[in-house]
């Protein structure tokens, strides 16, 4: 199943809480946290574009999701330290239609979420099926 490029939202499947970029942030051009949001605020929209083959480049706000540290972040510049700045998405539709891994080629590590509100999305080696690394990939409806 193949991601259409557009706008999305990102939810974890575990709180289903929006993932993104906060809307408080420093000014800085310093990679931004990508975060488990509180379901009650502003839910950020992702741009997602086809790269390559089965590739995505995943955009939050401007900024390009990619591993710093095995944690993710949203570059507003090309990072020398950022790693994985493309991902797969694979499909899981035993879990709903638009539930997906997000995974890291290189490594096979995928995001992965924990219970807390505003933690920091980890990129993390993949437990098979865990609602900890799967991700609602909704499209927003263009008007």
């Amino acid at each position: 199943m193949s991601v259409e490029p557009g706008q999305y939202i990102i939810r974890d499947t575990l709180n289903h809480k929006p993932v993104g970029r906060f809307i408080v942030e420093d000014r800085s051009l310093l990679p931004k946290r990508v975060l488990s949001l509180p379901p009650d605020g502003e839910v950020p929209k992702w741009q997602i574009e086809k790269s390559s083959n089965e590739l995505y480049k995943l955009r939050s706000r401007g900024g390009t999701a990619a591993v710093i540290e095995d944690r993710l972040f949203a570059t507003l510049m090309d990072d020398i330290g950022a790693d994985h700045s493309e991902w797969l998405l694979i499909p899981h539709p035993e879990h709903g239609i638009n539930v997906f891994n997000i995974v890291a080629p290189e490594t096979g590590y995928g995001w992965a979420v924990n219970e807390d509100d505003m933690s920091q999305i980890e990129v993390a080696p993949m437990l098979p099926n865990a609602t900890i690394n799967l991700f609602e990939v909704i499209k927003v409806q263009e008007d």
